[in-house]
């Protein structure tokens, strides 16, 4: 299905197949020609709907953009994960599928133009995997996380938090059950110290009051991605709470305006 915006530009609503998940996704294409393209997903227990300014701030600079749900996510519209084994060996692999549908709503366009991938939170932990695969390796591409922290002693993680332990009690409940909080964060927090990503250009834009990332695991993991070699800018901003990732949108926008202008970021 095809909304057409007031400005001209296009918003598409779309399902496709990642292996074995059926995925759900919203297209946004500028009115102009195709400058760039991005491809964002959400944070755990959460759906596409927080990246919707996302979309909309990047179209208005001529960058065509995919967000998608995750499976097993039930505010969202994607299949369901019945083996926890599948989510963690594939989910990345969604960036890869979500690629290869983006090249064909735009043909020809997008071959040549810079390519974004990223997202909020476990979204921006599963583009920085994609990092492994052929598809991207020759591609001009930025990495962007928000949201992302490394677990440190002085930042507990979040399941072992009391306060969170408790929210997620009722949070859990917007996942699948083998989406548990205590599958999904043990994985997270191996994940993240088996990255191994290198010689990419990474944007990390965390809040400071982002209780969750904003302490000095944002910190953390800028260092761990520039010991592997990549080129990283962390943005601070005054006020990113990590439960509202649409304000990040501003932000987003400036930067990858910066980007495309060719401006050095790092």
């Amino acid at each position: 299905m095809i909304n057409q915006m007031p400005s001209g530009s296009k918003i598409s609503f779309h399902y496709f197949n990642s292996q074995q998940f059926r995925i759900h996704g919203i297209f946004y294409r500028p009115e102009s020609s195709i400058k760039a393209l991005a491809i964002f997903t959400h944070g755990y227990t959460s759906c596409l709907h927080d990246l919707l300014k996302w979309g909309e701030r990047l179209q208005m600079l001529g960058i065509a953009s995919f967000i998608f749900d995750l499976p097993g996510h039930y505010l969202g519209k994607s299949s369901e994960v019945t083996n926890f084994l599948n989510f963690t060996q594939d989910s990345w692999k969604i960036f890869e599928n979500a690629y290869l549908f983006c090249c064909q709503q735009l043909k020809n366009e997008g071959d040549n133009v810079p390519l974004i991938l990223g997202g909020h939170s476990l979204g921006s932990l599963l583009a920085f995997k994609a990092a492994q695969s052929k598809i991207f390796k020759t591609k001009n591409k930025l990495f962007v996380g928000v949201g992302a922290w490394m677990n440190t002693s002085e930042d507990n993680h979040l399941f072992e938090d009391k306060f969170y332990e408790k929210t997620l009690t009722l949070r859990a409940q917007y996942v699948c059950p083998e989406l548990n909080p205590a599958n999904v964060f043990s994985w997270i927090k191996n994940e993240k110290e088996k990255l191994s990503l290198t010689g990419e250009k990474i944007y990390l834009l965390t809040g400071l009051d982002d209780v969750v990332a904003g302490g000095v695991g944002a910190e953390k993991f800028k260092e761990l991605m520039l010991k592997l070699n990549n080129q990283v800018y962390l943005e601070r901003p005054n006020h990113l709470s990590h439960h509202r990732p649409e304000l990040a949108a501003p932000h987003l926008a400036a930067l990858l305006k910066k980007f495309l202008e060719g401006k050095n970021i790092f």
